[in-house]
Order: structure tokens, then sequence, then C-alpha cells
């Protein structure tokens, strides 16, 4: 039997479903083990194992540590009575917090992925990701930039931050007209709030756009504090959603909003975002931030306008 392992909330790993799919078309006995951390994921399949113990994403450090500690313990007891073959462990994290399993029992038995620059600038903290890498059967990364911070290895594999199933449809675009209302949309986890504030102050209470937020995350009260306290009446909340919904979602929108940090911000310089993939498949122009690997793939391809959102003219651009 093979354990999909992440340190989080389901919400927050859709590619997990690309690993699921492939499991399940091979007829593969799996369970995923996952942190319910929210304490909202209870309706789930009956091979979804969780650890039910909430834990804000803002809780400092101390408390975090220890909550880490005991989902590590569970985790660790779960392994040692189900006894699996192979291990899937999705995120940096869900690696780490399994180290000494993964080099006792498990060598060249599982798959590491990373989807996003964590620490990799701590000599020891690269130092052990490097192990983990070596002595993963592969290491899946979802873009190629990534290799310009990981340790060097010959066994990384590019896997793509879109749902599969997706695009079994094909969506088509209706551009709007001169003087109609653009929709500009955010869809996934509310985060990045420093750098969306100053958006929101660029196109709040502008009568050109609605902006919408789909989905929940660690900031989503945040944003919606700023909002109220600006008076901001054009832009609204939809609260968290299901997969299968985003195409409901998406149908009305005309700019993706997938801008999302400074200049020269490591952790967002060289990823590329689900909402990157979304704006392929349902055929819908976006928005990057510059100098990122977002903005070359945009430029390359066609597909929007990478932005710097110091312009004084941003509204303007963004709907021209």
């Amino acid at each position: 039997m093979v354990a999909v392992i992440f340190i989080g909330n389901m919400t927050f790993c859709p590619y997990a479903e690309r690993y699921i799919e492939i499991l399940e078309d091979n007829n593969c006995d799996y369970e995923v083990l996952y942190w319910n951390r929210s304490n909202t994921e209870t309706d789930m399949p009956s091979n979804y194992i969780s650890y039910n113990v909430q834990s804000n994403l803002n809780r400092n450090k101390v408390k975090k540590v220890k909550d880490f500690y005991g989902y590590y313990m569970w985790l660790k007891n779960v392994m040692k009575e189900k006894k699996y073959d192979r291990l899937i462990l999705l995120s940096t994290l869900s690696g780490f917090i399994v180290l000494p399993q993964l080099l006792k029992r498990y060598k060249k038995r599982y798959i590491f992925d990373i989807r996003d620059y964590s620490y990799e600038n701590n000599k020891f903290y690269y130092l052990i990701e490097e192990k983990i890498i070596k002595n993963s059967d592969f290491t899946s990364i979802s873009s190629m930039e990534f290799k310009k911070f990981l340790p060097p290895s010959n066994d990384y594999v590019i896997t793509h931050n879109f749902n599969p199933n997706e695009i079994k449809e094909l969506y088509k675009f209706k551009k709007k007209s001169v003087g109609d209302v653009l929709n500009f949309v955010w869809i996934g986890s509310v985060r990045y709030f420093e750098y969306q504030k100053i958006i929101l102050d660029s196109l709040g209470n502008d009568r050109r756009f609605k902006v919408f937020y789909h989905g929940t995350g660690p900031q989503l009260q945040e944003y919606k504090e700023y909002v109220e306290k600006q008076n901001y009446s054009n832009v609204y909340f939809t609260g968290k959603y299901n997969n299968v919904d985003k195409a409901d979602l998406l149908k009305h929108a005309d700019i993706i909003n997938n801008a999302y940090g400074k200049k020269n911000d490591i952790a967002i310089k060289h990823a590329v975002s689900n909402k990157y993939y979304d704006g392929i498949i349902y055929g819908i122009p976006q928005i990057v931030e510059i100098d990122s690997f977002k903005e070359k793939l945009l430029k390359d391809n066609n597909l929007g306008l990478p932005i710097d959102n110091n312009d004084k003219n941003l509204a303007d651009l963004i709907y021209e």
C-alpha cells in the first residue's frame, strides 16, 4: 500500500489529485495521511486519514513547533502500524517531518514533491533536503526554475500545477467591449496581502472593475478587515470552494489575478502557480508580477500582462 502524506489541509493541496488519479488508474491501494489543521475537512473518503488538531498558521513559533511535533508523533505511529510499501511526500515539509523513517525504511521507495521555495538559504536545511532528494526514487518540481536554488540532481521530474481532469473540456473565453465592467478574479488560497493591498488600492471603488477573491486562507480575515476599513464596495469574497466548482467560478472572469510578490522575492521569483494554468485551461488573460519566471512565460506565450504594482496608472493599464 502507498501512503500519500501532506502536512496540512487537502484544500491547499490540489496537486495531490494528479498522484491519486495515477494510483487509481493502476489499481494501487493507497491512503492519504494529512493534517486537518483548520479542523473543517470532515466529509472525506474512508481512505483519507487525518490528524484532527487545529493549528492556526499565525500561532507563535513555540506553539507551532509543539503542534508540528504532535503531527509527527501521530504520523510516526500510523506509519509504524500500517507498514506502507511506498510513500508520496507532498511538499518539502512533509519530507522533513518523516526524515528518520525515510532513511531507515524507505530509501528509493518514495517520491518527494517540491512546490515552493522554503529555507534553502539555510545551509543545514539545504543539506537535509539534499539527502532527502538523493534517497528519493525521484523528486517532482513544479518549475524548471527551482533548479536554481535546489541541490543539484539528475532525478528531477517536472510535475505541472494543474488538474488534468480540467482539460477534458474546451472552454471559450468571451472578450468584453470597451466600457464594460471587468471581473478581476483571484482563485485559490488567499495570501500575499501586502502585495495585493496595493492592487486593491488601485482598483478599489473603480467602476470599471469588480474584484473577486474565491477561496480561503490564513490572511482572508485581514483582507476583509482592510476592504471594510477602506469602504471598497466593488470587492467581493466568496469563501471556500470545491474544486469541481472552479469552472463555474471562472465562467465570468475577465482577468485572472496571478500577481503575488515584490521584485526579487525568491519565494515568488521562480514559481509557476496554479493560476497560471487556470488562465491557460480556461482561456482567460492574466496579470503577473514583473521580474519573475511567470513574466517570462506570459511574454513567450502571449498570455497576459506583467505588472509593476507601484505603477501609478495600474488600473488604467490593466483595463486597457
